[in-house]
């Protein structure tokens, strides 16, 4: 199975913006929309399938894990991987344009 940091270089291979990479366990990045399937099959070998897709309701469950970073609607996405004592997570916040996403990788 992939580990996290092997997440994050494949990550960095899609086209856009890194924001944030200054610590092992918080990355962001601004990606071309256009590479939002091989984004996604990136972050389904590490996470699975989505624990909330896009165009699903945020739930309590799916607030739960993201509301700390700003919580999740209908049209993002949120991942979520469960270990022994902690929750990596990872959102995706599709900008209004349509030609970027935002993602936020985070270790917990």
């Amino acid at each position: 199975m992939m580990t996290f940091e092997e997440l994050r270089t494949a990550v960095k291979q899609i086209p856009g913006d890194i924001k944030s990479d200054a610590v092992q366990f918080y990355f962001e990045a601004a990606l071309l929309s256009a590479h939002l399937p091989d984004l996604q099959r990136t972050l389904e070998a590490y996470f699975g399938p989505p624990f909330k897709s896009a165009g699903a309701p945020a739930t309590a469950e799916s607030d739960q894990f993201s509301g700390r970073y700003g919580g999740v609607s209908t049209a993002q996405i949120l991942y979520v991987r469960k270990r022994e004592a902690a929750v990596d997570v990872a959102l995706l916040w599709p900008w209004t344009g349509g030609g970027r996403i935002t993602l936020k990788l985070i270790r917990g």
